[in-house]
Parts: C-alpha cells; sequence; structure tokens
C-alpha cells in the first residue's frame, strides 16, 4: 500500500485557537553568568504586549544558553521583535544561533487522514495548545505509527487521543484571549502548590482525572468557571 505522510499541508476547517511566537538566541558570555543546574521555564519579568509574554533560559553550562522570549497571542502575530530579548540579557554577550517561528495552536481536531494521505507533526495538531510543546506528542504518535505499520500494514490504527486535553487546553487559551493577566497567575499557583513531576505529566497528557482534579482546584475559580462556561455553549452551538 502506498502511503503519504503530510506534514506541510495544513488541516481545512481547524482555525487556531491562538498564536504561540517566539524569538530564541543561543548567547554566550566570557564570564560564567548561568547556573548550568537550574533552567527557568516561566520568566513573565519582560514588557507585556497584546496576550502574554514569558522567557525561558536553558543553560548548557556557566557560560552559555539558550534564550527565547515567547509570546501567547490570541490572533494573527509575528515573531517576538529581537530587541525585546535584547532588553532581557545583560551586555557583554556573543550570539551564536537565533531561531524564531510563529506556531499556530488548535484546540479541535485536525484531519489527519485523507485517503491514502496522513498528516503528521504540527499538522496532525500535535502541538499542545497550552504550551506550544510538541516533540514528545510527535515522538509518540510516532511510535503509534510504526507499530500500526508492522502490525496491521497500514498506518491508521493508532490511539484515539482524549478529548479531556483539549476542552482543558481551550479552556486556558480562552482565558488568555480574554483575560491575558491570568496566564502568570495561573502558572505561578500550578507550580507553587503542585509537585514538579505532576506538572510535567500533565504537559504531556500522561495525568489521571485525579491529577487533573488537584491541578484545576489549584487554579482561582471565576476565571477558569467564566472560560468553560462560555467554551460549553461555543462548543454546544458546533460540530467538531
Amino acid at each position: 500500500m502506498l502511503i503519504v505522510f503530510d506534514s506541510v499541508t495544513a488541516s481545512p476547517g481547524t482555525p487556531a485557537g491562538a498564536q504561540l511566537a517566539f524569538t530564541g538566541w543561543e548567547v554566550r558570555y566570557a564570564d560564567p553568568v548561568f547556573d548550568a543546574d537550574t533552567p527557568t521555564l516561566f520568566d513573565f519579568r519582560v514588557p507585556q504586549g497584546r496576550g502574554s509574554r514569558f522567557v525561558y533560559v536553558l543553560p548548557a553550562d556557566g557560560h552559555r544558553a539558550l534564550v527565547e522570549l515567547t509570546a501567547f497571542v490570541p490572533g494573527p502575530a509575528g515573531p517576538p521583535p529581537p530587541a525585546a530579548l535584547a532588553g532581557y540579557l545583560h551586555g557583554g554577550y556573543e550570539i551564536l544561533r537565533t531561531e524564531s517561528a510563529v506556531v499556530p495552536l488548535h484546540t479541535r481536531p485536525a484531519r489527519r487522514a485523507s485517503g491514502r494521505v496522513l498528516r503528521i507533526g504540527a499538522r496532525a495538531g500535535l502541538v499542545k495548545a497550552s504550551t506550544g510543546y510538541g516533540y514528545q506528542r510527535i515522538q509518540r504518535d510516532s511510535a503509534a505509527i510504526a507499530a500500526s505499520l508492522a502490525r496491521d500494514g497500514h498506518p491508521f490504527a493508532r490511539p484515539v487521543p482524549r478529548r479531556r486535553y483539549r476542552l482543558l487546553d481551550a479552556v486556558l487559551l480562552d482565558v488568555l484571549r480574554h483575560e491575558p493577566v491570568q496566564l502568570e497567575r495561573a502558572f505561578a499557583r500550578l507550580f507553587l502548590d503542585q509537585p514538579a513531576a505532576r506538572m510535567l505529566r500533565f504537559l504531556d497528557e500522561d495525568t489521571g482525572p485525579g491529577d487533573e482534579l488537584r491541578l484545576i482546584a489549584a487554579l482561582p475559580p471565576l476565571p477558569y468557571l467564566r472560560a468553560a462556561t462560555r467554551q460549553a455553549w461555543h462548543r454546544a452551538g458546533s460540530i467538531d
């Protein structure tokens, strides 16, 4: 059987719920300014534009790190300007590498299969809408495709994604669209009140309902109840 794996063509009928835009530099300092054992995941101490911005820092050693300015934006966007990232860093660094992109974030399932064509990667909706991360999800999906090919001779016998994660992502993006300041408060509450292992499992969509209820209970209730109500009305009036 001839199968085409498509990582380029967008799925029709799946508008993005928001955009994840980022600008990153790999930098090197002459002096050891980084703690190689301590990455920074969410630093909101940057000017906030439309949506919500934060920086993460991934040190390779004391002198070198990837520093990335990330913006969740509820609509069309370009990468954050380099000047915004330069304002975060102290002087005296050398830029070794740059990267930037805009990633659409989908909370509705993508139409993956069309005849003998199967969408994969970001075009298959495998970028998690509430984080913009997709590497491990794409790895798991690729393993499931390979297992289906070996077992059944085609790539279509894959596990069905759990819909509750898309609903939770949709609620978070709804809050971001209406009250972007809540993103910083949500991550602060979650990482202060919850074990890191539970948070990382949730970001990888590897938690059970009990863990998810504990995480939801740690959030300020009113913004998320309002968002959940809007999403419920929206989904009741539309068909996936």
